[in-house]
Order: C-alpha cells, then sequence, then structure tokens
C-alpha cells in the first residue's frame, strides 16, 4: 500500500484521488462473469406522444416510439405502435419485454386520466 500511494502514511488529511472508470447497471452489462441468468436484460427508452385519433373526432390516442437493446447480445429492436388512454398495450409491451433499466426524457411523461 505504502508504494501504491506515495510512500508511508502519516497524516489522517491525506487525500486519495479517485475517479470513475465504469458505470454498470442492470441494463448496459456486457461482461459475461457478470451476468447471472440466460434472459435477455433489455434496457427500454421510449417516447410517448398524445395525438388526435383520426378515427373518432375528439378522440385520443398515444403513440409510442420504441427502442430495446440487450447490450449482452448486442440486438437491437425499434418499433411504434398506437395505444388508447389507458395504455394497454403499452402495459402488456412491459410485461412481455420485462426491462431491466428504461431510460425517458426528463419531464415527457403524460398523465394518465
Amino acid at each position: 500500500i505504502n508504494a501504491e500511494y506515495g510512500g508511508p502514511r502519516g497524516k489522517i488529511d491525506d487525500v486519495i484521488r479517485r475517479e470513475v472508470t465504469q458505470i454498470l447497471t442492470t441494463g448496459t452489462l456486457i461482461d459475461e462473469e457478470l451476468i447471472n441468468n440466460c434472459f435477455s436484460s433489455y434496457l427500454l427508452c421510449f417516447k410517448e406522444e398524445e395525438r388526435e385519433d383520426s378515427k373518432i373526432k375528439g378522440a385520443k390516442i398515444i403513440h409510442y416510439s420504441v427502442c430495446f437493446v440487450d447490450s449482452s447480445t448486442g440486438e437491437v429492436n425499434l418499433g411504434e405502435f398506437q395505444d388508447d388512454v389507458r395504455r394497454s398495450k403499452f402495459e402488456t409491451f412491459l410485461v412481455r419485454i420485462r426491462p431491466r433499466e428504461v431510460l425517458v426524457e426528463k419531464g415527457r411523461f403524460l398523465r394518465c386520466k
């Protein structure tokens, strides 16, 4: 330890510089030693927009654009779909892919009514 930190340690107020070298999250792991199961570990990013329904005057629909990535295998999926205001398709989508991590644009969640 003495050689690693520059000699004998005598003062309590010595400062050791530390820097972040890696950020590991469940959605971004690629090291096989750190992955402990055979299931996909998706990182999901989505954008939701409220739009006018072209079929029913005055009705609203929710449009989703999604991207989900399994960084351990390099699998990338892109898609989009329309949903009702209860977000039943989106809920089913979440249950189906079971993302480990979700990225969303700050302040862009639509409020459910």
